[in-house]
């Protein structure tokens, strides 16, 4: 199963390589099917069955529950959160944009090769070409403020309402990421946790922000977890209230 997760996992960033639409597609669903992988071939090592009493195996965030009394994986809300969007890529057909293939690449390398490091004693370049860790490795080309516009401008750009919505999520996850490294270096805190405490220390009041961020939170996931398909004034008023999100917590959009 580590052999079959390894595959899969290079597979994935093979198409994240090539960088066409599509390519971004199959990277994102092989890069969730390895990290599952991956946590399956940890619950064997620690002597737990990866089975149910039905016979099908455990789910991605079933394993996450029964590995969380044995290890730390503090990347665990993300990566659920790309489980998540590898359900709405697979069964919706949207093809996420650029930024998000992008973060999620980023934060599946660096899982990726923590955790192999010190869960199976793998170094990561036994896993990647020298090439792909060098391109993973070398210095970000646009600071992570840039990096928010960039999300925002792609996610306007995108064909679907779907599209809009899941790009618009990214550019507050980019903004959370930028201002986690000045708040707090803890990997655990969540991105509404990161914003939060922003906007607290620059006089936002906390239920104004805690308004706005469940209303993202709400329409993220319908979409994610439903047939839903939102309204052009819906996405409208997703991008304003991230628009005001984002201007809280002090970047220019």
């Amino acid at each position: 199963m580590f052999n079959h997760a390894v595959e899969s996992y290079q597979h994935g960033i093979e198409h994240y390589f090539e960088g066409s639409p599509k390519s971004r597609k199959f990277s994102l669903l092989h890069i969730d099917h390895s990290i599952e992988l991956f946590l399956k071939e940890k619950m064997v090592d620690l002597g737990k069955s990866i089975y149910k009493s039905d016979g099908k195996t455990v789910s991605i965030h079933e394993a996450f529950s029964s590995l969380k009394k044995s290890i730390s994986i503090p990347e665990q809300p993300r990566l659920e959160e790309l489980h998540d969007l590898r359900n709405v890529i697979q069964h919706k057909g949207v093809l996420p944009d650029q930024p998000t293939m992008d973060f999620y690449a980023k934060l599946s390398y660096k899982f990726v090769k923590r955790f192999c490091n010190d869960e199976f004693g793998m170094a990561i370049n036994t896993i990647l070409p020298q090439i792909h860790i060098i391109l993973f490795e070398a210095p970000e080309p646009i600071s992570l403020p840039e990096q928010v516009s960039s999300a925002m401008r792609q996610a306007f750009e995108s064909e679907s309402n779907i599209e809009k919505v899941l790009g618009l999520y990214t550019a507050v996850e980019l903004a959370a990421k930028h201002l986690a490294a000045h708040i707090n270096d803890d990997e655990k805190l969540s991105v509404k946790s990161v914003l939060r405490q922003n906007a607290l220390s620059h006089g936002v009041e906390e239920k104004k922000f805690n308004k706005d961020f469940k209303y993202l939170d709400i329409l993220r996931g319908k979409i994610m977890h439903s047939e839903y398909l939102p309204e052009d004034k819906e996405v409208e008023g997703y991008s304003n209230t991230v628009k005001r999100i984002l201007t809280k917590a002090g970047f220019n959009v």
